[in-house]
């Protein structure tokens, strides 16, 4: 199984809305995101950019909005806002996918599992124990599996009840 990080791809989506549809406004409020960044795009005149982008933002907090922090390994508390409590935190971390030349993320992924996997082979061939190579071939489908069983349990587990627990101690 192979890790894959939704919400990357849809920040991305919305990155690269902001950017290619040539809205100058909204690459401008999303480059350099701020608390009142919501009420700026609230303001600006409508378009199909800035609906597509309001459109794609909504759709991300409503999957993704009880997540909090930056994602996996990031350090949080019962007092850290949630996307959808701040979503200019989720605004920072699309920011970076404004660049144009920027691969999208299946893309980059894809290339770096060729360039690991290739490194590997080449590792596991140049192996005299063929028996110990067959082992660590297991143990490498093995752990691939199971960082993928972490990953999800970090989002359904760790990120997904972040923004619940903190309503009810909250409230």
């Amino acid at each position: 199984m192979t890790r894959i990080d939704v919400s990357a791809i849809k920040r991305w989506k919305i990155g690269r809305t902001a950017s290619s549809q040539g809205h100058p406004s909204l690459v401008r409020l999303l480059s350099d995101p701020s608390d009142n960044t919501f009420a700026q795009l609230s303001a600006l005149p409508q378009s199909t950019a800035v609906s597509d982008f309001r459109q794609q933002l909504e759709d991300l907090l409503s999957v993704y909005g009880e997540r909090h922090g930056h994602g996996y390994s990031s350090q949080t508390t019962i007092h850290t806002p949630t996307w959808r409590e701040r979503p200019v935190e989720l605004l920072r971390l699309a920011a970076p996918y404004l660049d144009p030349n920027l691969e999208a993320p299946a893309v980059s992924r894809a290339q770096a599992q060729q360039e690991r996997d290739e490194r590997l082979e080449t590792m596991v061939g140049a192996c005299a124990d063929k028996d110990a190579a067959a082992e660590f071939k297991s143990l490498l489908a093995n752990g691939r599996h199971w960082w993928t069983v972490l990953e999800i349990h970090n989002h359904y587990i760790d990120q997904m009840t972040g923004g619940p627990i903190k309503r009810i101690c909250s409230g």
